[in-house]
């Protein structure tokens, strides 16, 4: 009895399911059209359906569905049966016009592809639609689609697959995709393109999740990340990204290879990072190649992969540099791009007098042992970002930044074996950074600020300071390391930028500096003694000699520091008393002597010296009138000169009546006062007469003697001439 119960049971079961089976077949069938055929929506066209999913729902794989123009408000699902929503059908769905053809989603999804086993063969084709006002504009799932000539817009996504679904997109091609928070999103499909689209005004572009294939052509204008890459690769190539939130694709944790090549990016650029696993860095980067085919703002992009030994060319657009070594970056000028310099596990990089602007951020440094100094670093979020240690940041100028600086690690703590590792200030005279909002106060003139400038890491924590830093931008024309505010001496000349700039040379140009004839450190200009031989420039012109020639000097007879003068032109700067003898040059017979100022007889015998002052003959001890050359006798002793004086005996008789003019008259004897004196002279002269009297006789009689003498001898000798003298 059991055993018949349970036949029968069984046998119902089978009849069951083969009765339902049937009924579904059937049903499966029943008003389809003929594989191929085109179904018209709209229009006025006799048997039209009036809604896309009503021909959605009586079509059958390989038919088209034409829709006219108008606005559907419809969420249209794509499957093989209303009970079978789960298998895809494979059809095209083909708008009149894209502009007129609008499918109003409502807030839901605009189209939707069910999910299931699909023939790769086969395909869905949306074309010549707008597509507006849905949480999802398309929703592909495992069918492989085509969405071509479309316009996308206003959607929250414009191309997205269910959450945690896969999505098997064949191709996006001339669309238009603007004004959605997210334009497509691709996860986990390969082989796809996405070429010739338009997308503007997009919170997100493209996102790009476990997927690679190509993107081409593309043209993205807007405000944010143009294409979003999670860990996928393949080919970006001639795209133009246009933006003015500075990031025109950002790569993440990305393990797959990849090329760019051929983008244009204006005013933005390429943001990358890496990936963690399990709990070691990895780092996928070494499988992308970005070559400088890809532009920013008409300049290259360098991405240094695995580099070493290596000089940035000038000109760079931007530059990322990974598992790089020995590189150095100079005279760069980078703006508008979304990282301006960017450095992941490198080391021994120098980064020098660049000029990095207005970019998303300036500086990040995720690599050890770098240089950063000499750079204007402005108009960034962030100006430096350091998440790694043993780097020396200093004499960079900071302008405009919202945060000038930061020092943190990837978690946004701090970094326990690299705290204290980075350092941003020299010593004195070298100092710091410059930081427009941190210029005051400096109590001693030193240059420096006194208070240090706080590095900030992550929660507004300070992590470093800055604990030199300057009152004024650095500047450094001559390499000294010295900022030429605080340096004395800025072209390195050997001469005090002051002193330059009072005598009209250029302080920064050490090809320029002023002439110092004398080497005595005082400019030719403002040095009054140029040959530095004792005498003024501007004496030494006015006495005709050479101002710059130690050798020609004037002549100084009385070393009083004044040029000897010309008598017969007379100047003011000329010495009036070479001699410096109290007497005038022009007055003074001997200018040059001293000891000699005149001379009476004009004999070149200064008086001084002369024994014959007036030059009479008669020599000055002699002559009562050593200063008259006409007078050498007084008589008298009147004190008048006998030439002069009229009565040179002082007879009382004028010399001429006078006989004896020279010997006084005899005068009366009752004039006492002449007597006296007259009887004394008489005496003497009576007695010189009879001396003379007595030896003139003497005299003679001697004479005659001697010579009767000689004529005795002579005639003796003329007598006896042979004779021998002896005898």
């Amino acid at each position: 009895m059991v055993e018949d119960i349970k036949k029968r049971v069984f046998s119902l079961g089978i009849s069951i399911l083969v009765l339902t089976s049937s009924i579904l077949f059937t049903l499966s069938f029943i008003s389809q059209p003929v594989a191929g055929a085109t179904l018209y929506v709209g229009g006025a066209g006799s048997g039209n359906y009036t809604t896309i999913q009503s021909a959605v729902d009586v079509a059958v794989d390989g038919d088209t569905i034409y829709v006219y123009s108008g606005t559907y408000y419809e969420n249209i699902t794509i499957s093989k049966a209303p009970l079978l929503e789960h298998i895809p059908k494979s059809l095209n769905l083909i708008g009149e016009d894209k502009s007129t053809t609008i499918i109003d989603g409502g807030g839901l999804e605009g189209i939707k592809v069910g999910s299931g086993f699909w023939d790769p063969n086969e395909a869905i084709n949306i074309t010549g639609f707008t597509i507006t006002n849905s949480s999802i504009g398309i929703q592909p799932n495992d069918a492989a689609m085509n969405i071509y000539d479309n316009i996308i817009v206003n959607n929250d996504a414009g191309i997205a697959p269910p959450i945690f679904a896969d999505s098997t997109i064949k191709s996006i091609k001339n669309n238009n995709i603007s004004n959605n928070n997210l334009g497509i999103i691709i996860d986990t499909t390969l082989g796809f393109k996405i070429e010739n689209n338009e997308f503007y005004n997009n919170s997100q572009a493209i996102y790009i999740i476990e997927g690679g294939s190509g993107v081409y052509n593309n043209t993205f204008v807007g405000p944010k990340d143009h294409i979003y890459l999670s860990n996928a690769g393949g080919n970006i190539s001639n795209n133009k990204f246009i933006s003015t939130d500075e990031i025109g694709m950002a790569i993440y944790g990305n393990e797959h290879s990849a090329r760019m090549y051929q983008n244009e990016l204006i005013n933005c650029g390429i943001d990358a990072n890496t990936a963690a696993d399990n709990g070691e860095t990895t780092y996928w980067l070494k499988n992308w190649l970005i070559d400088i085919s890809n532009t920013v703002n008409g300049k290259p992009i360098y991405f240094l992969n695995q580099k070493t030994n290596y000089t940035v060319p000038v000109g760079a657009g931007m530059i990322m540099l990974f598992k790089c070594d020995n590189i150095t970056i100079k005279n760069q000028n980078i703006s508008k791009t979304g990282f301006g310099i960017k450095t992941w596990d490198s080391s021994n990089i120098t980064i020098v007098d660049n000029n990095i602007s207005d970019n998303l951020n300036g500086i990040y440094l995720w690599s050890s042992e770098v240089i950063v100094k000499n750079n204007k670093i402005s108009g960034h979020d962030k100006g430096i970002i350091c998440k790694a240690g043993n780097s020396k940041i200093y004499h960079n100028n900071f302008y405009n930044n919202t945060n000038h600086t930061f020092d943190y690690d990837l978690t946004g703590a701090f970094i326990a074996d690299e705290v204290g590792t980075n350092s941003w200030n020299l010593s004195k005279p070298y100092g710091g950074n410059y930081y427009d909002n941190w210029t005051t106060p400096d109590s001693d003139l030193d240059g420096f600020v006194d208070a240090p400038f706080a590095i900030y890491a992550s929660y507004n924590v300070p992590f470093k300071y800055d604990y030199l830093p300057l009152t004024e931008p650095f500047v450094d024309f001559d390499g000294d390391e010295i900022s030429d505010p605080i340096d004395s001496d800025d072209d390195n000349d050997g001469w005090n930028d002051t002193l330059e700039i009072t005598v009209g040379t250029d302080p920064q140009n050490d090809t320029d500096y002023p002439d110092d004839f004398d080497a005595d450190g005082n400019p030719d200009i403002i040095d009054p003694d140029d040959d530095n031989d004792g005498w003024n420039d501007t004496i030494e012109i006015l006495a005709g000699t050479n101002p710059f020639d130690d050798t020609s000097a004037p002549v100084d007879s009385d070393g009083d520091g004044i040029p000897d003068g010309d008598p017969s032109n007379s100047q003011a700067w000329m010495d009036l008393d070479d001699d410096n003898d109290g007497v005038l040059d022009v007055n003074d017979t001997f200018p040059l002597d001293p000891l000699e100022s005149s001379d009476m007889d004009s004999d070149s015998i200064g008086d001084n010296s002369d024994l014959d002052i007036d030059g009479d003959g008669v020599m000055n001890v002699d002559d009562p009138f050593p200063l008259d050359g006409t007078e050498t006798l007084d008589s008298d002793g009147d004190g008048i000169g006998n030439n002069e004086d009229t009565d040179d005996d002082n007879d009382g008789v004028l010399d001429i009546d006078d006989e004896n003019p020279l010997v006084p008259d005899n005068v009366e004897e009752d004039e006492p006062t002449i007597e006296e004196p007259e009887k004394k002279d008489n005496d003497l002269w009576w007695l010189l007469l009879v001396i003379m009297l007595i030896a003139i006789p003497n005299l003679i009689l001697y004479i005659s003697h001697k010579k009767s003498e000689a004529r005795s001898k002579k005639q003796e000798e003329e007598k006896d001439p042979e004779e021998p003298e002896d005898s």
